[in-house]
């Protein structure tokens, strides 16, 4: 029913009486009904569409007010983030340009440690160089040195062995000298003792000390091996007891006289060992050593071997030891 009426107003809106006259005017309103379900009155029927005209214009007002806060709050948050968008470019902008400077003066300080570096190896290269020529130039100079020192070392070495020859020729030259000369049979018959002198002399420049003299006989028959009779002559020294002599000045002779009367040997020559030496079916051996100190204080020695044989027409000879002959220490220069 409100359709209705509103239709009918609608068309017929040019001869609607003002709001003044709307109680003057006694319009039928039938259909209209108020809350009460009533017939509402023309006056009151009149005001209730006027106010009903009024709560829609306001209606259209609020819309319209919160249309223009809508479109206001959207323009708004457009422009925001129009704002937000474009100070978020420009930081991003300001951002990378930022980085870039920051990349270039990074890449700036390594170009520049870069030359730095290069400049620095240079001049290292450049102190190495010198400092291995430096050293290849002291290398050469202690070369040089050790050449010079080991070539004054062979003067050197050469002086001493000039001076230990000169000085092993001196003591060779000063020493004493002790050499057998001659022997010869005192006594040698049956039942007898057997008596034999052994004449040395010293031909050194000094004297021969502390001498010392001893003779061990022997009997070897010539049948023996010779290797064998040297072997017997050789123990035979071992045992010999030396007997302490006077000092042999330089050119003095001194006789070593030998008696079986002394020995520790039978005192004398039986019958039938005498026919044998004559015979040559034996013979009597007298291994010899003598001892004795030069002026430089070193020991020197003289050993010597003679012997009775048999002359195979009735008598009797003496003669050095055919299987060793006299012999005397002598030191080598390295000694």
């Amino acid at each position: 029913m409100n359709n209705q009426y509103s239709e009918n107003e609608s068309s017929d809106s040019s001869k609607r009486p003002p709001a003044d006259a709307a109680d003057k005017t006694n319009l039928p309103h039938a259909g209209i009904l108020g809350p009460d379900g009533k017939s509402i009155p023309g006056a009151q029927k009149a005001e209730a569409s006027q106010e009903t005209y009024r709560k829609i214009a306001d209606a259209e007002k609020r819309i319209s007010k919160w249309v223009v806060i809508w479109a206001g709050v959207t323009a708004l948050a457009t422009v925001t983030q129009v704002g937000i968008a474009w100070y978020g470019n420009y930081n991003t902008g300001k951002t990378q340009t930022d980085q870039f400077n920051q990349m270039k003066s990074v890449a700036d300080r390594m170009e520049g440690a870069a030359k730095s570096f290069a400049g620095n190896s240079a001049n290292i290269n450049e102190g190495i160089s010198d400092a291995v020529s430096k050293l290849n130039l002291q290398a050469e100079a202690s070369k040089e040195l050790a050449k010079q020192a080991h070539a004054q070392s062979r003067i050197a070495q050469q002086a001493v062995i000039t001076a230990q020859h000169s000085l092993f020729v001196t003591t060779h030259s000063q020493r004493a000298w002790i050499g057998l000369k001659d022997f010869h049979i005192v006594e040698f018959a049956p039942n007898r003792p057997i008596k034999i002198e052994i004449d040395f002399a010293n031909t050194g420049q000094t004297p021969a000390l502390e001498v010392k003299s001893g003779i061990m006989p022997i009997w070897l028959k010539p049948t023996r091996s010779d290797a064998s009779k040297t072997q017997e002559i050789r123990k035979a020294r071992q045992i010999i007891d030396l007997t302490p002599n006077e000092a042999v000045a330089p050119s003095q002779q001194i006789n070593l006289a030998y008696s079986t009367a002394s020995a520790k040997v039978e005192s004398g020559i039986t019958g039938f060992a005498y026919s044998d030496v004559v015979s040559g079916a034996n013979s009597l051996y007298f291994p010899g050593r003598i001892e004795y100190k030069d002026v430089f204080d070193r020991p020197q020695w003289v050993e010597f071997c003679v012997y009775i044989y048999g002359t195979g027409s009735g008598g009797i000879g003496i003669s050095g030891c055919p299987v060793e002959e006299s012999h005397m220490s002598y030191q080598r220069e390295d000694q």
